[in-house]
């Protein structure tokens, strides 16, 4: 049960909070100069641009929704083709809480939190 990295699982809460605490502290240096946060608007934007291309051109919007969900399609497809459970956790578990905190981030961004 300790190795599930889930919500509930002992200690799992203040490791998210951790991860959080050092995201906004990147986030609070960035936005101090301005020249570093123009790059990574730009390459955020870029990024985006580029994914969203390459998702339309090939109608890959399934797939796309689905990587919100750590290595969801990779497993789908595994699990088609009859190979069972390719054991994810154990990789990407550890990294749950900084994928959690991440989000509450962007969130906060993008309702004008940050400024």
């Amino acid at each position: 049960m300790a190795k599930s990295h889930l919500l509930w699982s002992p200690g799992f809460l203040r490791r998210t909070a951790s991860c959080a605490l050092v995201l906004g502290a990147l986030v609070a240096a960035v936005e101090r100069d301005p020249t570093c946060a123009r790059w990574i608007a730009a390459a955020h934007a870029a990024a985006t641009e580029r994914l969203l291309r390459g998702a339309h051109a090939l109608e890959w919007w399934a797939a796309l929704s689905m990587l919100s969900s750590a290595c969801c399609v990779l497993q789908l497809l595994l699990n088609a083709l009859s190979f069972g459970c390719a054991g994810f956790n154990a990789w990407l578990g550890p990294l749950r809480p900084g994928f959690i905190a991440v989000p509450l981030h962007a969130l906060e961004w993008g309702c004008g939190g940050y400024s």
